[in-house]
């Protein structure tokens, strides 16, 4: 849990956004752009449950309180993520800080290693246990997963 007391749901949902990963098949809706204060807002106007926003993994619910649960957040985006960048932005003000941007490359960049090798596996069956590998969406998910990487790449060059 982080305490959000005193922020705007806008705020933290664009600040953890900014910071979260894309995750597998996530990458065929990755946006790499970050959102503002106001995209955010507009986004909550249609709901305050977020599972995943342009295939970035977020599992947190801004329903109301002053307390944010992060144990899922977390879970897909780093160990303390969401307390982090809850704490960045209370210092900088800004959704989008140098911190935040670095988790964000982090993550992505990890991700994008952990879906490369999902594409060479096929799914399996055994017994009771289904694995899903995406060497099935290999034709459509390789494009963007390449795309994403250079676009990655070409923000570190220009840093």
């Amino acid at each position: 849990m982080v305490d959000i007391s005193g922020m705007e749901r806008s705020q933290v949902l664009a600040a953890l956004y900014n910071a979260s990963r894309p995750q597998g098949a996530g990458f065929m809706r990755y946006t790499p752009d970050p959102i503002t204060i106001e995209q955010a807002a507009e986004m909550l106007q249609r709901t305050s449950d977020f599972d995943y926003i342009a295939g970035r993994v977020m599992k947190i619910n801004l329903t109301g309180g002053d307390e944010l649960e992060t144990r899922w957040y977390n879970r897909d985006n780093g160990e303390g993520a969401a307390e982090i960048v809850i704490n960045s932005v209370r210092a900088s003000g800004d959704v989008n800080n140098q911190l935040i941007q670095r988790i964000h490359e982090m993550g992505a960049n990890s991700a994008l290693a952990l879906v490369r090798k999902e594409l060479e596996k096929d799914s399996t069956f055994e017994g009771n246990t289904l694995t899903l590998g995406l060497a099935d969406l290999r034709q459509y998910l390789e494009p963007k997963v390449d795309t994403a990487e250079r676009h990655l790449r070409d923000q570190e060059l220009t840093r």
